[in-house]
């Protein structure tokens, strides 16, 4: 099969020539055939190459990989493992790089968060990004799967009745797949929920070497070799104390346990992001999306810039703590009356939302525990308000947005 692969071509034509070679010899020996049969048979074997080449090119275009992790002795698996201790090191390093940037955008990073600049606006501003996708597919740890016995799956599922009724629970079996961890670490976004679909933009992986998609997969299946290794193991040990029959009929088999990936790479253009009542996908995505563009080149609607002045003119304080949940800034905005009370009358002075990092960030704190009592809060909230205030001035200029 993958020797017809890489030669059809050479095989498709060598065919028409061997056809064409024997009607010549037929010919020549006296045999006639139908002109008709002739050329139909031609017509079908020249069609068939320029559709299989256009197949050929199409998945090419996709670049689409397909893999399946293969099972590994414990020896291969210790190489493997001394060969990921490299790359991972890599990524710990250049990770810092994608800090960097979104550290920049935070602000705009909290814009979007909380819909003041809207999904449609950030894909016009990416519409060339490209971005790898991974869709899991992964035989779960039960009894369908044949990796669970039927006692084992009783006693999790008397466990969580428990739990439900308020119970302490009696076995605390914990089996569930670890895949996820290969992601997390070099920065993907599991976009929705449990659904195993992880996703990145290209520009946010770092080494930059695993932005190639063979490199990228070659990785993964290779994480992927090790974390199913580690969870067989754990699986046994689960069977030994749990299970000893099933134990005894598992632990010398080689190991089941499965897990499949596809990868693709897909542009942003191609890709359409919509919600009904609220967003669902997972809020981080959206951060991701916003450091992939250079603030200063980020083009936004009349409509939002109108918005954001409205936000600055309305409160000096609310657009510096926009990434808090609702109850948070309900709380601190409640203080806003004192912190722009003049200094003479008990209050900060406060005119406009860049003047907070002018005072000492001690009266901030004074001022914000006449509504929080833990103090580990409180430092949280007054290095936030300190730090945005210095910071975001001069963000919301690049953002073309007149101060």
């Amino acid at each position: 099969m993958g020797f017809f692969k890489n030669h059809w071509k050479a095989l498709l034509m060598g065919l028409i020539a061997l056809f064409n070679g024997a009607v010549g010899i037929f010919s020549l020996l006296g045999y006639t055939l139908s002109y008709s049969l002739i050329v139909i048979a031609n017509f079908c074997l020249s069609i068939i190459y320029p559709i299989i080449e256009m197949v050929d090119k199409i998945n090419e275009k996709n670049e689409v990989v397909t893999a399946k992790i293969p099972v590994k002795t414990e020896e291969d698996i210790s190489i493997v493992k001394e060969k990921l201790e490299v790359i991972e090191r890599e990524i710990k390093t250049e990770k810092s790089k994608l800090d960097e940037r979104k550290q920049e955008n935070r602000i705009l990073i909290d814009l979007i968060n909380n819909n003041v600049i809207s999904i449609r606006t950030l894909d016009n501003n990416i519409l060339d990004k490209k971005f790898i996708s991974v869709l899991c597919y992964q035989a779960g740890f039960s009894v369908r799967s044949h990796l669970i016995s039927k006692e084992i799956d009783d006693k999790i599922k008397e466990d969580i009745q428990r739990k439900r009724d308020g119970k302490r629970t009696k076995y605390n079996i914990d089996i569930h797949r670890e895949y996820s961890k290969i992601f997390d670490e070099l920065g993907f976004i599991k976009l929705a929920g449990s659904n195993p679909f992880f996703i990145i933009p290209q520009d946010n992986i770092y080494p930059e070497k695993l932005r190639d998609i063979n490199k990228i997969s070659d990785y993964l299946i290779k994480q992927g070799s090790v974390i199913v290794d580690e969870e067989w193991k754990k699986l046994k040990e689960v069977y030994q104390k749990q299970d000893i029959i099933f134990y005894n009929k598992m632990k010398d088999i080689r190991n089941p346990v499965n897990f499949n990936i596809l990868i693709m790479r897909i542009n942003r253009r191609d890709m359409r992001q919509r919600f009904i009542l609220r967003n669902d996908f997972n809020k981080y995505f959206n951060s991701e999306l916003s450091v992939i563009i250079r603030l200063d080149k980020f083009k936004t609607s009349s409509s939002e810039k109108v918005e954001i002045k409205n936000i600055i003119s309305q409160s000096s304080l609310k657009i510096l703590i926009l990434s808090l949940t609702e109850k948070e800034k309900e709380k601190i905005l409640a203080l806003e009356e004192i912190f722009i009370k003049p200094e003479g009358e008990g209050g900060l002075g406060i005119k406009h939302f860049y003047d907070y990092h002018t005072k000492n960030i001690e009266t901030i704190k004074k001022v914000l525990r006449t509504k929080f009592k833990s103090e580990d809060k409180i430092k949280e909230y007054a290095e936030l308000i300190y730090k945005n205030s210095r910071d975001y001035k001069e963000d919301l200029i690049k953002l073309g947005i007149n101060i």
